[in-house]
């Protein structure tokens, strides 16, 4: 099947209804949400990004923004579809470079 705009969810969260939140952002593909925990603020990710097409570029850029204004911990989940020898894969691909090196560097 190829995803198209009609399709249903493919990131989500599932946070306990008792905790503070604030959804901050909600596509078909990112969801970013703002929780606060005994007055710290931190920014939960979720993320699907399908085998082929460009949501990588879309969700660096998102991604980029939203920490740069909020500046919180970040916990970023989700189906990244990348590549790498670290997590066991025979192959390493442009992705899993990316997110290969964005461990390294937080």
């Amino acid at each position: 099947m190829t995803p198209t705009a009609d399709c249903g969810p493919r990131a989500a969260l599932v946070i306990r209804s008792t905790l503070e939140t604030q959804a901050i952002l909600v596509t078909m593909d990112i969801v970013i949400v703002h929780m606060i925990t005994q007055n710290l603020g931190c920014l939960l990710v979720s993320t699907y990004c399908p085998p082929k097409g460009n949501i990588m570029t879309n969700l660096v850029v998102v991604l980029q923004s939203y920490l740069e204004k909020y500046n919180f911990k970040t916990f970023i989940f989700g189906d990244f579809n990348a590549k790498s020898r670290v997590w066991g894969k025979r192959y390493i691909d442009a992705r899993g470079n990316y997110w290969h090196s964005a461990m390294l560097w937080t």
